[in-house]
């Protein structure tokens, strides 16, 4: 039996970008022999616009897109969100938060972590500087 897993991806820079690549190319091969499906539902960034399908989107198509003058924005299921809206709204199980870091409060990284949490998803977060044994 295969589990899936819908993730939100928080950031889409050399780790969220690394995580689509890694299941665009081995996400049949980790099905297979760990029994988990991750599908991508939604990514916000900073920059490069913000998409959410509940039906997942495709990683190549993200990372196509991603390099583009107009970023995700190009996609058909581009939306206006921010972080927290898509931490809200986005169908996902498990929220992949990727953000830059502020050393001296970990934030916006904490915010997101802590809403997520809130909201009953999985996190999965690679700060360095966020001190998540406060978090609720």
């Amino acid at each position: 039996m295969i589990t899936t897993y819908r993730l939100a991806l928080i950031g889409f820079g050399t780790v969220g970008r690394g995580l689509a690549e890694i299941l665009r190319d081995k996400g049949d091969t980790l099905a297979q022999h760990y029994g988990a499906r991750f599908v991508i539902t939604a990514v916000s960034t900073a920059g490069r616009g913000c998409v959410s399908d509940p039906h997942g989107i495709a990683p190549a198509l993200l990372l196509g897109a991603a390099g583009t003058q107009s970023g995700l924005r190009s996609l058909p299921f581009a939306c206006d969100w921010d972080a927290l809206r898509v931490i809200e709204e986005a169908q996902a199980d498990i929220v992949v938060e990727t953000t830059w870091t502020n050393l001296e409060d970990a934030e916006p990284a904490t915010t997101y972590l802590r809403r997520a949490l809130q909201r009953g998803l999985h996190v999965v977060t690679r700060q360095q500087g966020a001190d998540c044994a406060s978090l609720p």
